[in-house]
């Protein structure tokens, strides 16, 4: 705060950032503000010889230019995109997944954009809360276009389409911790593409809400609700190293998960978190949970 009480703009920077891990180290690579973390507790007292832990900085003001984004209103990111989706179907893929949450674009000021022109020509003279709505509103519309494409491209090759419904953030109310990876001043249309049968199959994600609640949250009631009337199965995603990392927890949330009767799989994730590669190109699993599922399948 400022003498008058306004709050003055800054910018963060610490040695954690989700950017450029090879110049993290402050003392040759200088600091990195918007460091795509968003707010979040960090130590001051810890060793620090790596020059990546151990510090905060504060800078007045704000960067004068924000991360590069592709934005779905856009009609060469829209071309772009249809391009990578049409190597993975010549690929031979069976089916494509789509996950808005993302680890390309994360930044401690989502709410920044939306405003570049070819949005802003639809929105008129309009300001301050009307505007935002009204870049939600064209933003969402074109990420649903993109997505009907995107369908029209895989039926016709006889692949299936599978998304994300996110629980964190297609709700009111959203986890202010997840705001970084998700696109600001956006409706997201999922009632639509449901509606639509946009998608093969749906998968009930979540990272910031734990699994019980989950299951009797109502916007995954909804969810779930909506996918079942549209014969739209749904895979439930449980963060294993979210569960208190206790393989017994995750063995009951998937007994859980397989008495409600609502759902057609259960997703590990992620397979990093047990899955191991030798130099001779083997793989062995460092999970035991998981070998005690795969007798309880078994059986």
């Amino acid at each position: 705060m400022d003498t008058r009480g306004r709050v003055i703009p800054v910018e963060i920077a610490s040695g954690a950032s989700v950017w450029c891990a090879s110049l993290q180290n402050f003392r040759s690579a200088g600091l990195n503000f918007d460091y795509g973390w968003g707010a979040a507790s960090l130590s001051l007292d810890r060793p620090n010889v790596n020059g990546k832990q151990g510090l905060i900085a504060f800078t007045k003001g704000r960067n004068p230019y924000l991360c590069g984004a592709l934005c779905e209103t856009e009609p060469q990111v829209q071309k772009f995109w249809l391009q990578c989706l049409d190597e993975m179907i010549e690929a031979g893929v069976d089916g494509v997944d789509f996950r808005e949450e993302n680890h390309s674009m994360m930044t401690d000021h989502p709410e920044d954009y939306g405003f570049n022109k070819v949005i802003l020509d639809q929105c008129g003279a309009l300001q301050g809360e009307a505007l935002t709505g009204k870049i939600a509103e064209v933003r969402g519309h074109a990420y649903t276009d993109f997505l009907r494409q995107c369908k029209s491209r895989l039926k016709t090759a006889g692949k299936r389409m599978r998304y994300n419904l996110q629980l964190d953030w297609f709700r009111s109310g959203r986890p202010a911790e997840r705001a970084l990876a998700y696109p600001a001043n956006m409706n997201w249309e999922w009632s639509k593409w449901i509606g639509e049968v946009l998608m093969d199959e749906a998968i009930l994600r979540f990272y910031h809400f734990q699994h019980a609640a989950m299951v009797n949250d109502p916007v995954s009631r909804d969810m779930i609700g909506h996918c079942l009337q549209h014969a739209i199965p749904v895979t439930f995603n449980q963060y294993i190293n979210r569960s208190g990392t206790k393989g017994s927890d995750v063995l009951k949330q998937i007994e859980h998960v397989r008495a409600d009767g609502r759902f057609s799989g259960f997703i590990l994730y992620e397979t990093s978190d047990f899955l191991r590669f030798d130099t001779e190109g083997g793989c062995s699993n460092t999970w035991p949970a998981l070998k005690m599922l795969q007798n309880q399948t078994a059986q």
